[in-house]
């Protein structure tokens, strides 16, 4: 690593783009909640 510096952390785009984007701490936004349509009063 020490042999190439900022290089080891260079990933081309595509590649980038074909690699899951993964993350130990989950989202960084929570998921809104589901909406139900409201009941139809007749």
């Amino acid at each position: 690593m020490h042999l190439f510096g900022k290089a080891n952390w260079w990933l081309p785009p595509w590649l980038d783009r074909r690699l899951p984007h993964l993350s130990v701490e989950g989202p960084a936004t929570e998921p809104e909640p589901e909406r139900r349509p409201e009941p139809v009063a007749s």
